[in-house]
């Protein structure tokens, strides 16, 4: 679920609508953290953080969190950071800011970004191929993080299999749940382009390669020329393009999984999966 609440999938589903989310929604934000930053951007946007820790709003959480109060801890918590984020809310206006809301939707970045960086897949992609049936979808799903054991777009394959003793499946389902994802730099580097391109997308231009390279590996320990940078940039940008495309054409899947998983309809429009 807090996958799709991330994406905004919850407010296409209870407003019964089913627009093809766009990555151009969130372009404002990127922008504010692209390449191209002004530096008194940066020092604007450090001092705003720093200067949360002075708010009344974070003295009154502390307490709170001392007292054991646990309503008056989230109030406060929600206050301090819809001052923090204030630039940025009304691009994200559905963004739960309750302490919950928060740690959910980091959880759910992660999962967005191992997804993108290890399994070249955009987390709604898996998900609407699990819920249609797809084991392996279940299997990169459950290994990306162990909480979709429980979810309900893995929910039926693993019953199913279970049911069937389906050993094969139940072997690699316990292997998934032992992988711990860990993002090298040149993942970290790939995610990097990742935000470019979406940038790129709404109009924002690419750094010239060998200012990318300069700043992405300066000593030339990840790639070993110029050339072999560039060939993987254009091997991430065609990944890219086609990772979106793929999310892009899954949103009545996953309205249906949200609506039957979530509120309890189900769209005629889109029979249940079988596994």
């Amino acid at each position: 679920m807090w996958i799709c609440q991330l994406h905004g999938i919850h407010l296409l589903a209870e407003a019964g609508k089913s627009p093809v989310p766009s990555i151009a929604d969130s372009s404002q934000m990127l922008k504010t953290f692209g390449p191209k930053l002004d530096p008194k951007e940066i020092r604007r946007i450090e001092a705003r953080g720093e200067s949360c820790e002075r708010e009344p709003s974070f003295r009154r959480m502390i307490t709170a969190a001392e007292a054991g109060n646990a309503a008056g801890f989230n109030s406060s918590f929600e206050e301090l950071m819809r001052n923090a984020l204030a630039p940025w809310l009304p691009l994200v206006p559905h963004l739960d800011l309750s302490f919950a809301g928060v740690m959910q939707a980091r959880r759910a970045t992660r999962v967005a970004i191992v997804a993108l960086a290890l399994h070249r897949s955009h987390p709604l992609t898996l998900i609407a191929r699990s819920w249609r049936g797809d084991k392996g979808a279940v299997l990169e799903l459950v290994s990306i993080d162990r909480l979709f054991l429980h979810d309900g777009s893995t929910a039926s394959v693993i019953r199913t299999a279970a049911l069937k003793h389906d050993q094969p499946f139940m072997t690699s389902l316990a292997r998934a749940q032992r992988v711990e994802p860990r993002l090298r730099r040149r993942e970290l580097i790939r995610i990097y382009l990742n935000v470019l391109f979406v940038l790129e997308e709404v109009g924002q231009a690419m750094p010239r390669i060998d200012e990318l390279q300069r700043l992405l590996d300066p000593t030339g320990t990840i790639y070993e020329g110029p050339y072999a940078f560039e060939r993987d940039i254009q091997r991430m940008r065609e990944r890219f393009s086609k990772m979106f495309v793929d999310a892009d054409s899954e949103p009545p899947t996953l309205l249906d999984f949200y609506r039957e998983s979530f509120l309890g309809t189900r769209s005629s429009q889109h029979p249940k999966p079988r596994s």
